[in-house]
């Protein structure tokens, strides 16, 4: 039995977090577990990548603004996250501790790691916020105090782990699932006093729940998802005697099992509601099971359905991606407007009228229930790159997992520009040129058939009978073999065939390479065309475009062939051996470097998977499973084996320096730094998720990587023990892109507009999120990713300490009978700067200073729209916005719908022009002509159409320098004085 006492409980010391800092958005990836706070303020997600690895980290969002504001990780992949109904506490779980965080400021507020041998697999948080559960691999359950010396206490269940574990809804009582993997020896589902960990009951299922348990709000019932012989059924239990009241067969899509397939609906949970295969939602009654109505609506399967806290309302998203809603007592669908959302998890405010959907590319939807309203996407999520490849010159390639595919796209940090097309989806890694501008793509599955893309100008040739192709190291020309021995040489600029040929073989090639010379090329995978099953090396003359001597043969397929860097050298690697071919002897003889290898001391063949040259030939490091690697002496043939982080199937963790002296290796939330030579970790580059790949750029000074929250990080590598974080860079899925540094600085496509990030204020009342182009005049730095990839010498600007800017105030707005009231306050000591009110977005007041001050409606009346004249969904409204004290931040406006009076009718429209038109010139050359008579033909036209369209005035000013009279002529101080006229006469209706 597991001993409470073996649990290691710490406060992590934390060293204070900046006062603003940027921080990530969504991750691209599959949102699995929405939780939104008590206040509706804040909302917690957590999501699988890539497929269906969890992430290794949860973030915290401002539900309002709908932006991330915090990000928490853990080492390895959180499998469970909980939000306290009562408290802003957030517990998040991975195998390896728990942490318990404050949702208000997102501060550590506890860390819990489990002993050696027993790792955690599920927890949650009490409703108040003062306890958490947490469940253990060999299915104990755990309770201990958030706060305090209280001894922790455990309960054994039994089994291999729960697949399950909550608290009721007064916290009262405690549900397990266990996991179950032998039929013939059930484990039953228990119910646990919250406070004491006793059992109340087992629940009397005859095969044990495999998937979540859910107690009626009373605590007095069970309800269970569970595997059936030959339907999944629902099970409801009743708690005292753990008696089975009955059961139903259910159907969903939901693919990962994240999600409870039935739920209690109604009040008190008078019924339960259970999906089924059409879409349609049995409601059942939540004591015996008798049918008592339908929920209709759904064409398909569902992947999710979420009862609103008091049981109300329904929601359900279904596998075509749509959302719909209920209200349980009548059974009427709730009128969600049509929109693009894909609902793949649900959560409710407490109140149950604002519903959260996350998506499967890590977006947020917000829907009003009440308004009947859908948000569009909030925080879009950035893409996540599982693959990394670095060029000359700040190009690089990064590659995105899409199932057994991959899709790649490349960017150019000089040019700031992403390439023109995005490379089509392939399961081969494509073939760069040297520059990276040109790739071949190759057929799935080994299939005949490629395409050469220029990736810049979009230019794509089609080769149906290529197998696999090499660039020549000046990227000048590609080779292609083919089926049967067909062979085909392009040109790199035009890809215009150039050479074609072919050779006496069998079957398809696998690999192939080219000497940095160009004169030779390599290919392995033919078989031989007389001995069945005999697979051929064949070195191809390039410029002969023939056979080189008798290609040499072997029995075992080889899966990996380089040539060394200055060419002496051919390599051939099968799975379990790597062969050398000496280039000067010009013969088929092959050296044998080393035969098969044991794996930590078992009986077990090392299965290789690449291997490296060293720049001088004298070293080589050959990749292996779960990691390991083997550095290679190949003067004298000596190696040793290095143990890799364990992964299973892990075969990229490692990247290499050209002379194999320094090696990074990914490890979890961290990227390595070993030196090869002593075979030690000699520094590491922490990251805030789960890292995947990590690569050197050419200088070597420098290397970049990737990570599931952070995108690509730059880091100096100038000193291998100390490894500088120099920024990072988002690609954001709709396009766009954003660089950051950790001073402030930011670079985007449309600085304007900048997504894939938040400034986030922090402070005691708090983190607030601020939009990145309100520090557009502070941080915005051109060319920023040319700059920390070293390829830009331009030094980057001073920027203000970030530690120095002051919090924008806060605005509350209320309407009363004929007036708004508005209070602005100061907040951190940032001050009150300038308040500006708009209405339906046009400035119509502004002061300085804090304080209560009233608007009165009658006030507002010459800027209202007539009903009539809105389009559908807008409104007139009054938004208020306060700057701080030195107005170099603004507050989000805030606004409230101005009550229109019985009598507004449909104001005039006027319009005024203003059309000036600058042809003189200082200096007596440079003069135009053609700006004033185009200023006076653009006004002339403007009196005369708007004359029919406008008959309620037209005010058309023209301005030229060719003007008779002084006053007629463009001026600083004329311009400044008609806008200021037009402004005080302009009113909302009017065209300006």
């Amino acid at each position: 039995m597991l001993l409470s006492s073996l649990f290691l409980v710490a406060l992590r010391p934390q060293n204070p977090a900046p006062k603003l800092r940027l921080v990530p958005g969504a991750g691209e990836q599959r949102i699995v577990d929405i939780e939104v706070s008590a206040d509706a303020r804040r909302v917690v997600t957590n999501g699988l990548v890539m497929g269906a690895y969890h992430s290794n980290a949860t973030r915290l969002w401002d539900a309002k603004r709908g932006r991330v504001i915090a990000v928490f990780t853990h080492s390895w992949p959180i499998y469970s996250t909980d939000l306290s109904d009562r408290a802003n506490r957030v517990l998040t779980v991975s195998k390896d501790e728990a942490k318990v965080w404050d949702a208000t400021t997102g501060a550590l507020v506890k860390r819990i790691t489990s002993p050696e041998k027993e790792k955690f697999d599920r927890g949650a948080i009490s409703p108040d916020g003062t306890h958490v559960i947490l469940g253990t691999e060999s299915a104990v359950v755990v309770s201990m105090a958030v706060e305090g010396s209280e001894e922790p206490k455990t309960s054994v269940i039994g089994g291999f782990g729960l697949s399950s574990l909550s608290y009721s809804k007064d916290g009262a009582f405690v549900v397990a699932t266990p996991k179950i993997f032998d039929d013939e020896k059930p484990v039953q589902p228990v119910v646990l006093r919250a406070a004491t960990l006793e059992p109340v009951s087992k629940l009397d299922d005859p095969r044990g729940a495999s998937r979540v348990a859910e107690l009626s709000p009373q605590g007095d019932r069970a309800l269970t998802v569970a595997p059936g012989e030959k339907l999944d059924r629902a099970r409801l239990f009743n708690v005292p005697d753990g008696r089975l009241l009955f059961e139903r067969p259910y159907e969903d899509a939901n693919e990962f099992e994240t999600s409870a397939p039935a739920t209690f609906v109604g009040k008190d949970g008078e019924a339960i509601a259970v999906p089924q295969a059409n879409g349609t939602i049995a409601l059942v009654d939540g004591r015996d099971g008798h049918a008592v109505g339908e929920l209709l609506g759904v064409t398909g399967p569902l992947v999710a359905i979420k009862a609103s806290p008091d049981g109300a309302v329904l929601a359900a998203a279904g596998l075509d991606g749509k959302i719909r809603a209920w209200t349980v007592s009548d059974r009427q669908p709730i009128p969600l407007p049509d929109s693009d959302a894909r609902g793949v998890a649900l959560a409710y405010s407490t109140d149950g009228q604002t519903l959260f959907a996350g998506e499967a590319n890590g977006s947020l939807r917000r829907i009003d229930l009440r308004q009947c309203s859908v948000s569009s996407p909030l925080g879009p999520g950035s893409r996540i790159f599982a693959d990394l490849l670095t060029f000359p010159n700040g190009r690089f390639a990064f590659g995105q997992r899409r199932g057994k595919s991959w899709q790649w796209q490349t960017f150019d940090a000089l040019s700031r520009t992403e390439s023109r097309v995005r490379l089509p989806l392939s399961e081969r890694p494509p073939v760069f040129a040297a520059d990276g501008t040109r790739a071949v793509i190759l057929a799935p599955n080994g299939k005949p058939g490629a395409l050469i893309v220029n990736v810049a100008t979009g230019r794509v040739q089609s080769v149906p009978d290529a197998s696999v192709a090499a660039w020549n190291s000046k990227g000048t020309w590609i080779l292609t073999f083919g089926p049967n021995g067909v062979v085909r040489r392009f040109d790199g600029l035009t890809f215009a065939q150039t050479h074609s040929g072919s050779m006496k073989v069998k079957g398809a090639p696998r690999e192939c390479a080219i000497s940095p010379d160009g004169k030779t090329a390599a290919v392995v995978g033919y078989l031989s065309p007389e001995i069945s099953k005999q697979e051929l090396t064949v070195l191809w003359d390039v410029a002969a475009g023939k056979p080189l001597d008798v290609p040499f043969t072997s029995v075992d397929p080889k899966t990996k062939i380089h040539f060394s860097p200055n060419g002496k050298l051919l390599g051939l690697l099968d799975e379990h051996r790597i062969l050398l071919y000496e280039m000067s002897t010009k013969t088929s003889k092959v050296a044998e470097l080393f035969g098969p290898l044991k794996l930590d001391g078992k009986n077990l063949p090392a299965t290789l998977h690449d291997f490296s040259f060293s720049a001088d030939e004298k070293r080589m490091i050959a990749s292996g499973l779960l990691g390991a690697i083997y550095p290679i002496d190949l003067v004298t043939g000596k190696f040793k084996a290095v143990d890799g982080p364990g992964y299973l199937g892990a075969l990229d963790l490692w990247s290499f320096s050209r002379d194999l002296r320094t090696g990074l290796c990914v490890n979890g939330n961290n990227v390595e730094v070993w030196d090869m030579a002593s075979q030690k970790i000699v520094g590491n580059m922490p990251l805030k998720d789960g890292s995947l790949k990590a690569a050197f750029l050419p200088d070597e000074r420098r290397v970049v990587t990737s990570d599931m929250t952070d995108g690509i990080v730059v880091w100096d590598l100038s000193d291998p023990t100390a490894p500088k974080r120099l920024g990072s860079f988002l690609a954001v899925s709709d396009g766009r892109w954003l660089a950051m540094d950790g001073e402030g600085r930011f670079d985007a496509a449309d600085p304007s507009a900048a997504e894939g990030a938040s400034y986030v204020y922090g402070w005691s009342g708090g983190l607030e999120p601020i939009e990145i182009s309100q520090m557009k005049s502070r941080y915005y730095e051109p060319g920023l990713l040319g700059k920390l990839l070293g390829i830009d010498p331009a030094p980057r600007r001073a920027v203000p300490d970030v530690a120095a800017l002051q919090i924008y105030p806060e605005v509350r707005l209320s309407a009363k009978e004929d007036r708004f009231g508005i209070e602005v306050s100061d907040r951190d000591d940032g001050g009150v700067g300038t308040v500006e009110l708009f209405v339906n977005g046009k400035s119509f007041k502004r002061r300085k200073g804090g304080g209560f001050f009233n608007v009165d409606f009658d006030s507002l009346r010459p800027f209202l729209i007539p009903p009539a004249r809105l389009r559908p969904g807008e409104r007139n409204e009054l938004r208020v916005v306060a700057g701080n004290e030195s107005d170099d931040l603004r507050s989000p406006s805030v606004g409230e719908e101005i009550p229109l009076p019985a009598d507004l009718s449909a104001p005039p429209v006027h319009m005024y022009a203003l059309c000036a038109g600058v042809g003189d010139y200082v200096g007596t050359t440079g003069d135009l002509k053609s700006p004033p008579s185009d200023a006076t033909a653009i006004a002339d036209a403007l009196r005369k159409v708007s004359k029919r369209l406008l008959p309620e005035g037209v005010e058309v000013t023209v301005l030229t320098t060719d003007a008779k009279t002084e006053d007629g002529r463009p001026s600083r101080a004329r311009l400044a004085l008609w806008f200021e006229e037009t402004s005080r006469k302009a009113t909302a209706s009017d065209i300006v």
